[in-house]
Parts: C-alpha cells; sequence; structure tokens
C-alpha cells in the first residue's frame, strides 16, 4: 500500500469518528401534546419523555416518595416512568426547553390508537380505568384534573394512563372538576352506542372532545329519556 492511499485512508478514519462525535440527537415535540400547560411529551432519538412544570414535579415528587407512582406503575394504571436525574441529559433538555427543569422518561408506546378507533367494550375499559384511578388517587389526598379518553393507551390488551401530568393536589377532594370530560368523553358515547347504535367514529370524529349533554339529550325522545334504565345513566 502506499504512503499516499494510508493518508488518505487515515484522513478518512478521522473524519468518520469525528462525524460520529458531533451528530446531533434528533429532540422533536410530539404533535398532539399541546394542550396541557403543566408540560408536554417530546421525543428524543425514538426514546420518550416529557417536561412537566414546577407544580406538577412536586406532585409527582410526593407520590413517588409515598411509593404509590411505583405501585400504580407496577399495577399497570399508569405508563412506566421515571423522573430524568443524568446531569448530562437533564443540561441537553434544558438548553432545548429554557423554560422548563424538569423532565420525565416515560415507557414507548409502540402503537397509539384514539378513542374513534375503538371497540365500544375498551372505551369502556378505559373508563373503568380512569374511575379507578381517580378512586386510588383521592385515598392519598390527589386526583385527575382532567379526564379525557386520548389520556389512555391500550398495552398488550389493557388500558393504561399515559398523562401523569394529570395527576395534582386540588384544595377540594368532594368536587371532581373532571367528571363533566368524564362524562362527555365515555359515559355519553356509551350511551349513544348502546342505546341508540351509534359507533364511536360518529362520536368523535365530529367532536374530538365529545358532546354537550343538551346535544345527546336530543338524541332521545321524551319517552325514552324517560326510561328507568336511561334515567340511571
Amino acid at each position: 500500500m502506499s504512503c499516499q492511499t494510508s493518508m488518505m485512508l487515515a484522513d478518512t478514519k478521522r473524519d468518520s469518528i469525528h462525524n460520529a462525535e458531533t451528530v446531533q440527537p434528533v429532540i422533536s415535540r410530539i404533535a398532539g401534546s399541546f394542550r396541557d400547560p403543566s408540560g408536554f411529551v417530546f421525543s428524543r432519538n425514538g426514546e420518550i419523555f416529557r417536561a412537566i412544570d414546577p407544580d406538577r414535579h412536586a406532585v409527582l415528587t410526593s407520590l413517588q416518595k409515598s411509593s404509590q407512582l411505583d405501585q400504580l406503575i407496577k399495577r399497570k394504571w399508569i405508563v412506566g416512568t421515571e423522573f430524568v436525574s443524568d446531569p448530562g441529559l437533564l443540561n441537553e433538555f434544558r438548553s432545548e426547553f429554557p423554560r422548563h427543569r424538569h423532565f420525565l422518561s416515560h415507557q414507548r408506546v409502540e402503537q397509539i390508537s384514539y378513542p374513534y378507533e375503538w371497540s365500544v367494550s375498551m372505551l369502556a375499559d378505559a373508563g373503568i380505568l380512569t374511575l379507578d384511578l381517580q378512586i386510588e388517587l383521592l385515598r392519598s389526598g390527589y386526583s385527575l384534573k382532567d379526564a379525557t379518553a386520548y389520556n389512555v393507551q391500550f398495552v398488550d390488551g389493557k388500558p393504561v394512563m399515559i398523562d401523569v401530568a394529570s395527576i395534582e393536589r386540588p384544595e377540594r377532594l368532594d368536587v371532581w372538576i373532571g367528571l363533566g370530560q368524564f362524562l362527555q368523553m365515555f359515559v355519553y358515547p356509551l350511551m349513544l352506542c348502546c342505546y341508540r347504535g351509534w359507533d364511536l367514529r360518529s362520536y368523535f370524529l365530529s367532536n374530538l372532545n365529545g358532546r354537550e349533554i343538551d346535544k345527546v339529550a336530543r338524541s332521545f325522545n321524551w319517552a325514552e329519556r324517560l326510561h328507568p334504565r336511561l334515567l340511571l345513566d
């Protein structure tokens, strides 16, 4: 091998090492995560993270210290979640998102689905999980500040809550601020599917946030509204 060829190969190897060292990780915000002012979800090289505000950090830290967060994760009610503690990663995220100081790492859900793609039984299971989680949190003085079906995904056929930023410590525990949303996202579509033969696509695609009670009521005549089964619901 000639000296010139050896030098060319050495230069190529050095350039390859330099390029590998300077490749920057790809960080991008998840398009669907924009409504919650307490934080947002983003990806880094395919891994899922969440930026959270100081209030949410305090709530989740308290839940972790009491072991309740770990218990909920172990029961698979909440998606796998850890606090980002690596100094290098924290500095990287704080540089990318200077308004946030605290970050979470989430287990990646491989298959994302939406309520209008679910079966009726899947929506019912997601609603039951939301209620079970709310009841469990209330026992420790916490609550879900919202109750949208979009906070739930299915892993191995089981519903799991993916929006841990929805957990708060409210001033009052006797009033659930998320109840109205729970009705719109779970109870009303189930009623219309079971009593009127609707499908979930018809319900959600025209009203992504669910329907108001007056619109739901107009789907039933007066005789149907007085039926004991409907009144009970």
